[in-house]
């Protein structure tokens, strides 16, 4: 017969393991999320434009030309909310815009045929530089959890939990980064994005970059000392 002592020792073993399972996560996590700010800050973000491909076909094929102009119009005023918003608040990295209907081609990384824009929706002639790194920013929903599955070639989103409107950082593959990044600002401007949303997704990017500057230095300052102990007990 197990004894209520006995019971007691376990649970304390299983709450042990769940706190150190759950302090290695977030070490994991912080660790991926240092090293995303020094490479975004080094390198470039991509902003999704908008693209309606099905949509827009699907009226041309019911022959419905006024809707299709009444789309083409709301998306260029969308994609030109976005660019403008970013042209005058984004300062944390070199910036760079594509639609949404080359996604593709980041994925699969078939960059020769991705088409690549600046802030005056000009194509970029050369967009060798992404192979250096990058992240991608787009009106879509952030998760508070994203199930991601991964194979050998494959890794992308497969599940999530509820999401909400935002401004949504993601890596190459599409994937929303985790906390403690700072990856989402909540959309309140629906379809037309907030100029004031970017500005604090700039400001929160340059905060979380100052302090993962400050964590590197003790961390620096902690290796000096350690090895500075040794050499002084070998002495």
């Amino acid at each position: 017969m197990i004894k209520l002592h006995q019971i007691y020792s376990l649970l304390a073993c299983i709450c042990l393991l769940l706190i150190l399972n759950s302090c290695s996560k977030y070490q994991a996590r912080r660790t991926n999320a240092l090293q995303n700010i020094e490479m975004l800050r080094e390198n470039v973000l991509l902003v999704r434009l908008k693209s309606e491909d099905k949509k827009i076909a699907a009226l041309q094929k019911r022959n419905q030309q006024a809707a299709i102009v009444r789309t083409k119009n709301e998306l260029l005023k969308q994609n030109t909310a976005i660019i403008n918003a970013f042209k005058d608040n984004f300062k944390f990295c070199d910036l760079y815009f594509f639609y949404a209907n080359e996604a593709k081609f980041l994925r699969n990384e078939e960059h020769d045929k991705l088409t690549l824009y600046n802030s005056k929706l000009q194509p970029v002639a050369d967009n060798s530089f992404i192979t250096k790194g990058y992240l991608i920013a787009a009106l879509d929903y952030i998760h508070e959890i994203q199930f991601v599955g991964e194979n050998e070639t494959v890794r992308k989103a497969v599940s999530s939990t509820f999401g909400y409107p935002s401004l949504v950082l993601m890596d190459k593959d599409f994937v929303q980064l985790d906390k403690p990044f700072p990856r989402r600002v909540i959309n309140r401007g629906g379809d037309l994005l907030d100029p004031e949303e970017v500005a604090m997704l700039d400001l929160n990017l340059f905060q979380y970059y100052k302090r993962s500057i400050r964590i590197k230095e003790r961390k620096d300052s902690r290796v000096s000392k350690r090895n500075k102990d040794r050499r002084d007990l070998k002495e």
